[in-house]
């Protein structure tokens, strides 16, 4: 079942991203949280002590969705706060217990 709405709304166009080794649909500029939610993904991350994490404020304050992405073209993974960051096509997901230590935060554009 998807939680999509898809009646009476424009959406911009489809693009696939891998999530957790599955290529799945997303939407242009859709969050990636809500890319999770969707899929049925959700926790985003196990923190330091085993407990899930998921996203919580949905507004980049709490930390609590970190997901590491790879970007097309690139080597490595960054975690970014996946409420913030929007999809981009090919780019490759890690969530939940996918995701490993030591990967420095992303900053957000316009962020110091």
């Amino acid at each position: 079942m998807s939680w999509r709405i898809t009646t009476n709304i424009t959406r911009t166009p489809e693009i696939q991203v891998t999530l957790n080794g599955d290529t799945v649909t997303a939407h242009e500029n859709e969050s990636i949280a809500a890319v999770l939610l969707i899929c049925d993904q959700l926790i985003s991350q196990i923190n330091r002590f085993g407990q899930p994490r998921a996203p919580l404020c949905n507004m980049g304050t709490c930390y609590e969705c970190l997901v590491q992405v790879r970007y097309p073209g690139e080597e490595n993974y960054s975690a970014v706060r996946s409420c913030l960051t929007p999809v981009a096509a090919g780019m490759d997901i890690k969530a939940g217990r996918e995701i490993k230590p030591n990967v420095n935060v992303k900053p957000v554009a316009g962020e110091s």
